[in-house]
C-alpha cells in the first residue's frame, strides 16, 4: 500500500501544498490502515479537480506558436517579394497556353476546313478540362502539398501543349487542350501557396497584384504569335509557348513548400526550417516556444455552400465569377474574329484565300491596350 500511495503522488505531480497534506495523512496520527491511505488519495484527487485541473508540469509552461502567428512575425518583405516573382513566373506561363486559343484559332479554321463552331469548340475543351480537374487538382494539393502539386501541374501543362504541335486532326487537338486546360485547372495552387505565406494586412493587395504577371504573359503570347505564326507557322507557336512550362519545372525547386501543409503532415522540422529562412531573408525573428499545428475547424462540406447561412454569399458570388469570365474571355478570345471581320467583312473565309500579316499586328496591339487596362 505504501508504494500505492508513492505512485498516486508520482502521478499527480502536485505543489508542495498538496503534497503536505498528502504526508500528513501518509505519516500522522493513524496507524497505516487501508481506509486511511485510501483517502489521501481521495483528497489529492478532489483538490486537482476544485483547482480546476491545473497540473504543475513542465509541458504546461512551454510556449507556442502556430504558422499563422509566425508569418505575421516575420512580417512583410524580400521573402514575400521573391515568392510573388516566382508564383509569377508560373502565373504568365499559364497564361501563354490560354491566350493560345485565340492565335491559332483562325489559322486551325484555315488550314483545316473549319466551321465556327468547330473553332468555338477549341476553346469550350479547354474549360471542360479545367472543370474536371479542378476538384482534383484541390484534393491532390491537401494530401501532397502545394510545391509537389505544382510540379505535376507545371509538367501536366508542358507535356501537353508539347504534344499539340504534333497533333494530326482537329480531334487530336481537342483532346489535347482538353488535358492542357485540365492542368490550367491546378494554377491556383500559386495563388494559395502565396497567400498563406503572407500577413493578413497585405495579403488582399498581393493577391490582386497577381494578375499583373498573367497579362504580361497575354502580352508576350501575341507580341511571338504576331513574328512566329507568318513565318513559321502555328506549330511553332505551340513549341515556344510549351517551353515556359519545363522552365518552371527548375525553377520551382526554389520555391518553399507551405508550412501549413508540413505541420499538418507531421514534418515540424522542415516548416520551421522555411519559417526560419524567410524571418533571416526579412531580418525579423519568429515566436518563441515550439510550432503547432493551428486548432483543427470541422471542415464543411459542399452542401453547406447553400444553408441559410451562406446561400445568399454563395449565388452572388458565383454570378460574379461567371460575370467577369464571360466578359473576359469573351472580349479576349473573340478578338481574333473581330479583327478579322473589320478588314474582310463578314466573310472571315476571305482571309484563308489572300492571308494578310497585318492581322497578327493588329491583334497584338488589340491585346496590348486592353492588358495595360489590367494593370
Amino acid at each position: 500500500m505504501e508504494s500505492l500511495l508513492t505512485a498516486a503522488d508520482t502521478a499527480y505531480s502536485r505543489p508542495s501544498r498538496m503534497t503536505m497534506k498528502y504526508t500528513k495523512l501518509h505519516s500522522g496520527e493513524s496507524n497505516g490502515s487501508v481506509d486511511q491511505e485510501l483517502e489521501a488519495i481521495a483528497l489529492l484527487e478532489s483538490e486537482s479537480e476544485s483547482s480546476g485541473g491545473e497540473m504543475y508540469t513542465e509541458e504546461s509552461n512551454k510556449k507556442h506558436f502556430t504558422v499563422e502567428e509566425a508569418v505575421e512575425a516575420v512580417g512583410f518583405g524580400w521573402f514575400q517579394i521573391r515568392l510573388y516573382f516566382m508564383c509569377g513566373l508560373f502565373t504568365a506561363a499559364d497564361s501563354l497556353e490560354m491566350m493560345l486559343l485565340a492565335v491559332i484559332s483562325p489559322v486551325l479554321r484555315c488550314e483545316w476546313g473549319l466551321e465556327h463552331f468547330h473553332v468555338a469548340f477549341i476553346t469550350t475543351v479547354v474549360f471542360i478540362g479545367m472543370c474536371i480537374m479542378a476538384p482534383i487538382w484541390g484534393a491532390i494539393g491537401d494530401r501532397y502539398g502545394r510545391q509537389t502539386t505544382l510540379y505535376m501541374v507545371t509538367f501536366w501543362i508542358g507535356y501537353y501543349g508539347l504534344l499539340t504541335t504534333f497533333s494530326p486532326s482537329y480531334y487530336w487537338i481537342l483532346f489535347l487542350r482538353c488535358l492542357v486546360g485540365g492542368g490550367l485547372a491546378g494554377s491556383p495552387q500559386s495563388f494559395a501557396l502565396m497567400a498563406e505565406y503572407l500577413p493578413a494586412k497585405y495579403r488582399a493587395k498581393m493577391l490582386i497584384l497577381g494578375s499583373v504577371p498573367w497579362a504580361i504573359g497575354t502580352i508576350f503570347e501575341v507580341t511571338v504569335a504576331a513574328f512566329t505564326i507568318p513565318t513559321l507557322g502555328w506549330r511553332w507557336l505551340l513549341v515556344f509557348s510549351a517551353a515556359p512550362s519545363f522552365i518552371m519545372l527548375l525553377i520551382l525547386k526554389f520555391l518553399p513548400e507551405s508550412a501549413r501543409y508540413l505541420v499538418a503532415a507531421g514534418d515540424k522540422d522542415r516548416a520551421i526550417k522555411i519559417l526560419q529562412k524567410a524571418a533571416k531573408i526579412n531580418k525579423a525573428s519568429l515566436p518563441e516556444g515550439n510550432l503547432v499545428q493551428s486548432k483543427v475547424v470541422q471542415r464543411g462540406e459542399f452542401k453547406d455552400l447553400f444553408s441559410s447561412n451562406y446561400v445568399g454569399t454563395t449565388v452572388m458570388l458565383w454570378v460574379l465569377w461567371f460575370a467577369t469570365a464571360f466578359s473576359y474571355y469573351g472580349m479576349v478570345l473573340a478578338s481574333t474574329e473581330i479583327l478579322q471581320k473589320k478588314k474582310t467583312g463578314n466573310n472571315v473565309n476571305l482571309n484563308c484565300v489572300t492571308p494578310k500579316p497585318y492581322i497578327y499586328f493588329d491583334q497584338f496591339s488589340c491585346f496590348v491596350r486592353y492588358n495595360l487596362i489590367s494593370f
